[in-house]
């Protein structure tokens, strides 16, 4: 993957390169100089691996130190925000992006509504899942997702296209 990365560099072929990533894999110091930024996503207890599958110290520790990374958690109820309060503490985690969980409309709209509060009262940023609102859980649809919804994505990311501002709330 790392030649990869370079060459759509080198060639010009895109002028950002986000890799998303559950944080398990340490990146090779040729993905980290030609990625724009990694979103990772370290999976917590309800993905139903084990600890030692889902968290592994010095590969966190590694990319929160990169500067060019954020961290996305995907919620399913309020205690998922105890849990990985504690990564964020243990391994400086920031910035911090939540998503509801959902793969219908329903779902993530009741988990919006739960999260939306105790989420901006820690100061973290909150995300949707646009292509589930939009599509419901239509694979054929899913492709064409990036065009349409990263509010996941660096706020920097939005200084580049005033047209496309957040559609998230909270304390910037």
């Amino acid at each position: 993957m790392g030649r990869l990365v370079c060459a759509i560099r080198e060639r010009a072929l895109a002028t950002d390169i986000e890799i998303e990533t559950s944080g398990t894999i340490a990146p090779t110091d040729m993905i980290t100089s030609a990625a724009t930024r990694f979103n990772v996503s370290p999976k917590l207890a309800h993905s139903g691996l084990r600890h030692h599958q889902r968290i592994r110290p010095a590969v966190l520790r590694g990319l929160a130190g990169g500067g060019n990374v954020i961290w996305k958690f995907v919620v399913q109820e309020l205690d998922d925000l105890d849990e990985f309060q504690e990564l964020v503490d243990t391994y400086g985690l920031h910035p911090v992006w939540v998503m509801p969980e959902g793969t219908d409309s329903a779902t993530v709209l009741t988990r919006m509504r739960m999260l939306a509060d105790p989420v901006l009262a820690r100061r973290w940023n909150l995300s949707t899942r646009l292509h589930t609102l939009l599509w419901e859980d239509n694979r054929g649809r899913r492709r064409h997702h990036d065009r349409v919804h990263r509010p996941e994505v660096h706020r920097r990311a939005f200084a580049r296209h005033p047209r496309h501002p957040p559609t998230t709330g909270g304390p910037r």
